[in-house]
């Protein structure tokens, strides 16, 4: 089933002439906001493809779009390329196995950039007869491609909130459905500390995770490009344009000096109301961190400027969290302390 429908996309994607076309005319959504702490400021990315991800140029149209530099690579480049210069590297989906046996063989070198700051982007979905299964990524990460059952064309996102699903554009569950593969299989080991964002509906198995040691290295097996391309969804936009290592962040403003977030009760039991200021419109992303410094949960929404507060019912054990609020203008973390 997999085959002919990964052979069907191919086809549908590329016309009499072999060009791709995309439906998407312009980048829709609201623009994205410089010094949030998620969404970057990028000028220079390095893109990764021996090809178009299922005849589209989807990637580049967005980048093209938000007025960003990029220079694209092949799989001779993997692994010599001084990833330094770059704000963000992306590897293309739909690549030959020999693509990813570079990228695998060389995970050092991408260790080394993200471990530095870098941001990194992988799309792991492609075509069975280039099934990365069995290859080892970057801090360990390996998937299951195509598995003979169940089919995944239903996917979740695990965390709602998180800035890969709300800027510039919402994107929410059912845009995530009937891709004609929404997801080409689950990771099967991914780094302790790593956060799912997304998950197959039929068995929970990730398909989407973000890893951020000290850069940020976002990782799916979902056809992003391909959902893009043909109108289904636009979180490859939202993805693209993301990165989990805070930049640009703007101080707060002296009147919010002290009051930008905090958490009543002090010790929380089942639920708490967390309070927030914004100095101006925008989305707002708060993150609660565990101890070793894991995301377990997060708060968002575009909320105009002011205060505003949240109940939020904890889904974590009892001891000590971080919560940190990134926006428009705000930067400011607060520990509180769950006692079940």
């Amino acid at each position: 089933m997999y085959k002919v429908l990964s052979a069907l996309m191919m086809v549908a994607m590329l016309g009499a002439s072999g060009t791709s076309t995309s439906p998407h005319g312009r980048i829709t959504g609201a623009q994205v906001m410089p010094g949030t702490g998620s969404v970057m400021n990028l000028t220079n990315v390095a893109v990764f493809q021996d090809w178009d991800p299922w005849g589209t140029t989807a990637i580049t149209d967005i980048l093209t779009a938000h007025s960003i530099t990029f220079t694209i690579y092949g799989t001779a480049d993997i692994g010599n390329v001084d990833l330094s210069n770059f704000d963000k590297v992306i590897f293309a989906s739909q690549q030959r196995h020999d693509f990813y046996l570079a990228l695998s063989v060389n995970s050092a070198w991408l260790e080394a950039y993200i471990d530095n700051g870098g941001c990194v982007e992988l799309h792991l979905a492609t075509l069975d007869t280039y099934d990365p299964t069995g290859l080892v990524f970057a801090y360990g990460i390996s998937v299951m491609h195509y598995p003979t059952v169940p089919s995944y064309d239903d996917v979740d996102r695990a965390v709602p909130g998180h800035e890969v699903f709300n800027v510039p554009n919402t994107v929410d569950d059912a845009e995530l459905d009937n891709w004609s593969s929404s997801s080409h299989g689950y990771f099967t080991a991914y780094p302790a500390g790593a956060t799912v964002l997304a998950v197959n509906a039929a068995d929970t198995t990730p398909a989407m995770i973000e890893y951020r040691p000290a850069g940020g290295l976002l990782a799916t097996i979902m056809p992003v490009e391909w959902a893009w391309a043909l109108g289904h969804s636009d979180v490859l936009e939202n993805m693209l344009l993301y990165c989990g290592t805070p930049t640009d962040v703007e101080e707060s403003s002296s009147d919010l000096a002290g009051e930008a977030l905090a958490v009543r009760p002090s010790v929380i039991g089942n639920s708490a109301v967390v309070s927030f200021s914004v100095p101006r419109d925008g989305f707002a992303s708060i993150k609660v961190y565990d101890a070793t410094g894991k995301v377990v949960d997060v708060l968002g929404g575009t909320f105009s400027a002011g205060s505003h507060e949240i109940t939020w019912t904890p889904r974590v054990e009892s001891g000590v969290y971080f919560l940190s609020i990134e926006g428009p203008g705000v930067s400011q973390t607060t520990k509180v302390l769950i006692e079940r």
